[in-house]
């Protein structure tokens, strides 16, 4: 019997597709164009940047925050049973999906942080993109959804009730 996804669920897709746009267009522009003229951006004034182009970046911003954004899509409803994809899931009663949407959500926040420590604050899409990882935490940690991502069998259909 499978059971349907909450609201909470379908929002946490929504920010997950959107997040892939973004993704795939930021990751590309930066690849394409290591740098940064496309952003305003001049490697030349950043103190504290460790690389000597955008494309490094520009690979990060494409895989963790384009392409692995959609390769959760599916497994958050579906919730498939693939051992290799709980390698990293620290959260064992959770599905993976949910685990790395929480890190997914962690990891722009913190990749947004550290881009405005090292290369400043220049727009206000930095900040949209800090409450967009946020939303997407708070999402994950909404009741009806840790409750949806559950792995943990609280029924089972075939076991009796130990009684006293």
């Amino acid at each position: 019997m499978r059971i349907k996804p909450p609201i909470e669920t379908y929002f946490l897709l929504v920010l997950l597709i959107f997040l892939s746009l973004g993704g795939i267009y930021g990751g590309i522009s930066l690849i394409i164009d290591s740098t940064g003229n496309q952003f305003h951006l001049n490697i030349e004034e950043y103190f504290y940047y460790p690389f000597k182009s955008f494309l490094t970046p520009g690979i990060i911003v494409f895989i963790v925050f384009g392409i692995l954004p959609l390769l959760l899509i599916i497994p958050m409803i579906k919730k498939p049973d693939t051992p290799w994809a709980n390698t990293f899931n620290i959260y064992h009663r959770r599905h993976w999906s949910w685990t790395y949407t929480l890190f997914l959500g962690i990891f722009l926040v913190v990749w947004i942080n550290v881009q405005i420590w090292m290369i400043g604050y220049h727009s206000s899409i930095q900040i949209l993109q800090s409450f967009y990882g946020l939303s997407i935490i708070l999402f994950c940690l909404m009741p009806e959804q840790m409750k949806f991502s559950s792995t943990w069998k609280t029924h089972r259909p075939n076991s009796r009730k130990l009684e006293n």
